[in-house]
C-alpha cells in the first residue's frame, strides 16, 4: 500500500487524529518541499500543545521558550500569546525570583530599551533584568510590524500590566518599540525609555557582516524586494523601508532615520528618554546613571561593570549562504 503524501491535508487529518508526531514528521517534509505553505500546516497547534505538556510537567521554562517559537513564526497567535502570558505568571511566582507585592498604587514600572539593532540592546536587557525583581527581557515574541498595528502589540501592552503587578521593574528591549512610543507614553505615564546610540559607521559595518554584505543571498530588511537577489527573512516585518540599490545605502538611511526620531523624541519627551552612547554600556558610572534613571534606589542598584554581551554576534536575521 503506497504511503499517504505529505501534504498540508494530511499533516492535519493526523493532528485531528492525535497523531503528533506523524503530523510533525508531515509538516516537515512539506516545509522541506514548499517553505510558503508555513501558514497551512498545524505546526503553532502542535507546538503549543506540546508547550501545555512541557508546562503540566513542571517545564515552565521550556514551555515559555516553544511558545516564543510559536509567536516568532505567528505574532497574532492569540491562543499562544495567552498561554505565554499564564506561565510566565507561574514563573513570576517561583522561588527563584524575588516576589513583587504592588497595589493599585504602587504597580512596577515600565522601562524600555530601543536602538538600532548592533547597538548593544542584550547587553542593556541584562543590566536591567540583575535589578532587584525586575522582568526585562530582549526581543520578547511576538515581533511588531514596524509600519502598523496588530493585536501583538495590545498583546505586549496586556503583558507589561501584566507584570507590573508582580515586579518592581518591567519592559523590554528591541529596536521595534521606536515606532510605539507615542501610544506607549500615553498608556504609561511613569515609562522611562532608554535610547543607545552607537556611531554610525559602526553599525553599519557590525549589520553588513552579520547580514551577508553586499552579495547575492545576503539579508536586507530595509527594502521591499522580491526575494531574487536578497534573502526574504521572517525579521523583514520589523524594520522600516527604504529606496536604496545596496545594503549599505540601506542601512545608513535606517541609522540616519533612526537616530532623528530618538533624537525628535527626546526634545519632546526629556524626562521620559535618555540617550546613551553604546560605549558606554560597560562603564559602572553610566549603569548607576541609567538605573537612577529608571527608579532604582542607589541602595538597591545591581552593577555590572565591563558586561558585554552579543558581541559579534546576531540574534536575528542571520545571514546563511
Amino acid at each position: 500500500m503506497d504511503e499517504a503524501p505529505n501534504t498540508p491535508e494530511a499533516a492535519w487529518l493526523a493532528f485531528r487524529q492525535g497523531n503528533f508526531d506523524h503530523a510533525t514528521r508531515v509538516s516537515n517534509a512539506v516545509l522541506e518541499r514548499d517553505p510558503d505553505l508555513l501558514t497551512k500546516l498545524p505546526i503553532a497547534e502542535i507546538w503549543t500543545l506540546q508547550a501545555y505538556h512541557l508546562a503540566r510537567s513542571g517545564l515552565q521554562g521550556d514551555a515559555c521558550t516553544l511558545l516564543r517559537r510559536v509567536l516568532n513564526l505567528f505574532p497574532e497567535d492569540r491562543i499562544a500569546q495567552q498561554m505565554l502570558l499564564i506561565i510566565e505568571d507561574e514563573l513570576a511566582g517561583h522561588p527563584s525570583r524575588e516576589r513583587w507585592t504592588a497595589t493599585p498604587e504602587t504597580d512596577g514600572r515600565l522601562v524600555l530599551g530601543i536602538g538600532t539593532g548592533r547597538s548593544g540592546s542584550t547587553t542593556l536587557s541584562a543590566l536591567l533584568d540583575a535589578q532587584p525583581s525586575a522582568r526585562v527581557t530582549h526581543e520578547a515574541k511576538p515581533t511588531l510590524y514596524w509600519d502598523r498595528e496588530t493585536n501583538a502589540d495590545d498583546f505586549h501592552i496586556e503583558r507589561f500590566r501584566h507584570l507590573m503587578t508582580r515586579h518592581a521593574l518591567v519592559g523590554d528591549v528591541a529596536h521595534w518599540w521606536l515606532p510605539k512610543l507615542p501610544r506607549l507614553i500615553a498608556l504609561f505615564p511613569s515609562v522611562r525609555i532608554i535610547a543607545l546610540k552607537r556611531d554610525k559607521q559602526q553599525t553599519v559595518e557590525s549589520f553588513l557582516r552579520v547580514k551577508g554584505g553586499e552579495q547575492q543571498g545576503a539579508v536586507n530588511h530595509w527594502v521591499d524586494h522580491d526575494g531574487r537577489y536578497w534573502t526574504k527573512n521572517p525579521w523583514d516585518g520589523c524594520y522600516p523601508k527604504f529606496t536604496a540599490t545596496t545594503l549599505k545605502e540601506s542601512i545608513e538611511l535606517y541609522w540616519d532615520t533612526y537616530t532623528e526620531e530618538i533624537d525628535r523624541l527626546s526634545n519632546n519627551h526629556p524626562t521620559k528618554i535618555r540617550i546613551y552612547a553604546t560605549d558606554s554600556l560597560s562603564d559602572e558610572k553610566a549603569q548607576a546613571d541609567m538605573l537612577s534613571f529608571i527608579g532604582v534606589a542607589e541602595k538597591d542598584r545591581v552593577l555590572m561593570p565591563g558586561l558585554h554581551q552579543n558581541q559579534a554576534t546576531v540574534s536575528d536575521g542571520a545571514w546563511t549562504p
